[in-house]
């Protein structure tokens, strides 16, 4: 079975993970990615849910 690793919408995107450690790992990857590309975050409109 695969697990879903991100859910894409529109200019949205939310990173699922099941440890800080992962979310982490997924966010300086996200963050080395979008600088190569010459993408920007908006950093005011991050949500972090909690479970």
């Amino acid at each position: 079975m695969k697990q879903l690793e991100d859910l894409d919408f529109a200019d949205d995107l939310t990173l699922l993970s099941h440890n800080h450690a992962q979310i982490k790992d997924k966010m300086n990857t996200l963050n080395n990615k979008s600088q190569q590309l010459g993408l920007k975050i908006h950093r005011g409109k991050k949500d972090q849910p909690r479970s």
